[in-house]
């Protein structure tokens, strides 16, 4: 693609009930990962220090407006938005961002693969947990959710564009949502038992031509990835996932990406660590 990048770092982990995916970005950015770039990018960190004066949630909400912000600002500007998380809750507010500047020249919303165990099509009434986290694409997709609809506004994402890959952990109000909005999902089995080649087309029938792409390291199994917040058995082996990004990748136009919810502090023996840097690595050279 070799596009200009604008890497924005979201260091919090407010949107969960597990500390340290507000570690991550600080880590990937240690990778030195991004020094062989060609093309001038830029680096931006959103302030997510606590205000001591607002709850968990009233928070995470500020940093995430300041998040969309950046990322509209920097979209306009020709960058491509590249937001390192932190937890799952940003990607309400980037790519709800994205959203935005691609309805104002196309008058209509861009597809949306998430990579996740995960639906985190709850809302603040069927959340089991109640953490903001497992809330994003419900909002994104217009349901209302508490503190994360007020970040996302009207830029809204069609469900029939969005496609689900790796999920395997569904709460029962998910499960109605999936139904209720006919949501296209893979497990990572299914996926295994199609064949990669063959989910690959069937993605990109569905996302269209310009899309997004929000990838959780749970997506990952935790024999290979142990260090995010909410590790599920059944994953995608890296080789797997990087194998299916490749196919789906090479066709239409990636508009942002969000890497989110690595966790050091859970990692064992620098697994994920080794993890992250072969996922992003392989990211890195699809966009610039």
């Amino acid at each position: 693609m070799d596009k200009k990048i604008c890497f924005i770092s979201t260091p919090t982990s407010l949107g969960g009930n597990v500390a340290g995916s507000d570690l991550g970005p600080f880590e990937i950015l240690d990778l030195n990962l991004f020094a062989g770039l060609k093309k001038d990018h830029t680096f931006i960190e959103i302030d997510s220090r606590n205000d001591l004066k607002k709850d968990r949630n009233s928070s995470l909400k500020d940093i995430c407006l300041s998040l969309k912000s950046e990322t509209f600002k920097n979209t306009l500007l020709g960058y491509f938005p590249f937001v390192l998380g932190g937890d799952h809750s940003i990607s309400s507010a980037s790519l709800s961002a994205i959203s935005s500047v691609y309805s104002l020249e196309n008058n209509e919303s861009p597809g949306l693969i998430w990579f996740d165990a995960h639906a985190d099509l709850n809302t603040h009434l069927t959340s089991p947990s109640g953490n903001l986290h497992g809330m994003p694409l419900a909002a994104l997709i217009g349901e209302k959710v508490k503190y994360l609809s007020d970040v996302v506004g009207s830029a809204l994402f069609d469900p029939k564009k969005v496609v689900i890959l790796g999920l395997r952990d569904i709460d029962p109000g998910e499960a109605a949502l999936l139904d209720k909005e006919n949501i296209t999902y893979f497990s990572a089995e299914e996926i295994k038992k199609q064949g990669i080649a063959e989910i690959a087309k069937k993605v990109n029938l569905i996302i269209g031509n310009d899309y997004c792409l929000s990838f959780d390291v749970d997506s990952i199994d935790p024999l290979f990835a142990p260090g995010v917040g909410t590790p599920v058995d059944c994953g995608f082996d890296p080789k797997e996932a990087i194998n299916l990004l490749d196919k789906i990748l090479t066709k239409g136009n990636l508009l942002s990406l969000d890497f989110v919810e690595y966790n050091p502090l859970h990692d064992e023996s620098g697994k994920t660590k080794d993890c992250v840097e072969k996922l992003l690595d392989f990211l890195i050279s699809k966009i610039g």
